[in-house]
């Protein structure tokens, strides 16, 4: 907050520490470290009278450059992915907006299944030369969808959740040419 307590900007932030900014937002907590649950569990309140079209103006507000580090990938998947790093970090704008959108698959453990559902994948789709979805069974299906930045320097879940059988079997008859696995 400036003098008279008027919150300022991220940007404004970054102008006058741009050091302490960037160690603050760069470096990624450990999903265990309890940020993340205490996140969930203080926006779950906030969020539910939203809709998507107050998703935007939400996220602006309250996402601050947090994340988390929620998997690492395998040397096959980065070199598929192309990527720089095989650390998958979850951003604080991807969990609000997980918790606006999809608020029952907004939970703890299912941040926690990524590396499962990486390491055990039984199908993997290659979306483009930086996206890719990869599913697993176990009691369900869940699926979990990496992004690589543009610079390939970092690696993003952008989705994780449950799906039912017939969603999976849809999924992977609309891709049918994107599996690789």
């Amino acid at each position: 907050m400036d003098k008279n307590f008027k919150p300022r900007t991220l940007d404004e932030i970054k102008a006058i520490e741009p050091k302490g900014f960037e160690r603050a937002f760069k470096n990624p907590l450990p999903i265990d470290d309890g940020s993340l649950k205490q996140n969930i569990e203080r926006l779950l309140p906030k969020v539910k009278n939203l809709d998507r079209n107050s998703s935007m103006a939400f996220r602006k507000q309250h996402a601050i450059g947090q994340k988390w580090t929620v998997a690492t990938i395998s040397e096959k998947a980065q070199k598929q992915l192309g990527a720089k790093t095989k650390d998958v970090w979850l951003s604080d704008d991807t969990l609000i907006k997980m918790i606006i959108h999809h608020p029952e698959q907004a939970d703890l453990p299912l941040f926690l299944s990524v590396q499962d559902i990486l390491d055990n994948a039984i199908t993997v789709i290659q979306e483009d030369d930086y996206r890719a979805s990869f599913f697993k069974r176990g009691d369900g299906i869940y699926q979990a969808t990496l992004k690589a930045t543009q610079d390939r320097q970092e690696i993003y879940l952008l989705t994780v959740f449950k799906m039912s059988e017939k969603e999976f079997e849809k999924t992977k008859k609309r891709k049918a040419n994107k599996i690789i696995k």
